[in-house]
């Protein structure tokens, strides 16, 4: 089915309802989205009040974010909302309560719970003439079979986009996908190519090098000694008689013989002139391309032989995550405050990772030697006062 997708003219239509296990199959996609995931999931959860005042151990939202259903932990439950929002570029989180008609309530004595809807498994209600012809509510409503989900409405769902709505459609999204569509296709013809050259390396083909169909003298008739019912003698060819006696011996079967011949033969390998075609340097191309789509660092792209420095993957993570990871984040603990109409400002704080720290260390030092550096400087009368506190101004140290 994923084969049959990858390769069909109708590549939208028929894709849109499962991008999910698309980018689980297309390794490039699927690093992808793991690798922000990885980071994503590493935030931590906090609550500030109007003040700015920590309050994150006594918030209720911040309760059922840490345990948001009975089977995910928040990393688990942030990991697969990525999954679902970068692979069809739009997601739900479907919020339930033991008390219908508060799931945006976090009373005491409620049990609420939040549940990431995988669109590959969403049937829309709205695609089901049968129900539009007799229902009078014309809202947008949509089964989910892996929770038992049914008749959820559009209104009741916390939804979240990717990069834009789609048009014809605006309470979905438009994956970035959909724009990959050559490129996950070459990336998987080389990938099949490869294969294919694998298996066919070792295996020749032998064949008669003329045209000719006949093996001279080997095909000349050969008397058996003998003669049929109707007195007409009995004939064989060289080349019959031999394979029979070889046969006879053992050595050839009727499934495996021996074939003589006295022209000349070729042989051509099955992997011929695929070998001249460099498939992996074509899926490394097909990959980055992917990459990119994401804005994943070439650092962290792992496609050159080279491994970037130390130096240059901290600062491409850090990169990321104040480009990438963050934006997410907020969109993430926005969506969810507006929904639950939360007073405290819910974030994913992402300043315990050791990159930032490692960054400060590095941050500190140098402002300390550009300091030690201009003072010398003035006590020398190099430089005066007034260039002195520019310069510690514009290094950030004053």
């Amino acid at each position: 089915m994923i084969f049959k997708a990858i390769f069909s003219t109708a590549w939208e239509s028929i894709n849109q309802n499962f991008y999910t296990r698309l980018a689980q199959t297309v390794d490039p996609i699927d690093s992808v989205i793991t690798f922000y995931a990885e980071i994503l999931s590493s935030g931590i959860l906090k609550s500030l009040d109007k003040e700015g005042n920590d309050v994150t151990e006594k918030d209720a939202l911040i309760a059922l974010l840490r345990n948001p259903n009975e089977n995910q932990n928040f990393q688990q439950f942030i990991k697969e909302w990525l999954y679902y929002h970068y692979s069809h570029g739009w997601n739900y989180v479907v919020p339930k309560s033991t008390s219908v008609g508060y799931e945006n309530k976090l009373d005491k004595g409620l049990r609420n719970s939040l549940y990431n809807i995988d669109p590959d498994h969403i049937e829309w209600s709205s695609d089901n003439v049968f129900w539009n012809f007799f229902t009078k509510n014309r809202e947008i409503s949509f089964n989910y079979e892996p929770y038992q989900f049914s008749r959820i409405k559009y209104s009741e769902v916390i939804p979240f986009i990717d990069v834009r709505q789609d048009s014809k459609k605006p309470h979905i999204g438009i994956s970035r996908l959909l724009s990959l569509e050559k490129h996950i296709q070459n990336y998987s013809l080389a990938l099949q190519g490869d294969e294919n050259l694998i298996k066919r390396s070792g295996s020749i083909l032998v064949s008669l090098d003329s045209p000719k169909n006949e093996d001279l003298g080997l095909d000349s008739n050969v008397f058996m000694g003998a003669n049929d019912k109707n007195g007409v003698p009995i004939m064989t060819t060289h080349k019959k008689l031999l394979e029979e006696q070889l046969r006879e011996t053992g050595i050839g079967t009727d499934s495996m013989g021996i074939m003589f011949s006295t022209l000349p033969l070729k042989s051509t390998p099955l992997s011929a002139g695929l070998e001249n075609i460099r498939f992996n340097e074509k899926q490394i191309e097909y990959a980055r391309t992917i990459y990119n789509k994401y804005n994943v660092p070439k650092e962290f792209q792992n496609l050159d032989k080279e491994t970037a420095k130390f130096a240059n993957r901290q600062m491409a993570l850090i990169e990321a995550i104040q480009n990438t990871i963050e934006p997410l984040g907020k969109s993430f603990c926005d969506k969810i405050a507006n929904y639950f109409k939360w007073e405290n400002t819910i974030i994913l704080d992402f300043s315990h990772l050791p990159v930032f720290s490692d960054n400060e260390q590095t941050k500190t030092t140098t402002q300390q030697a550009v300091y030690n550096l201009y003072h010398q400087m003035f006590v020398d009368d190099i430089i005066t006062q007034q260039e002195l506190t520019q310069t510690l101004k514009e290094n950030g140290i004053i």
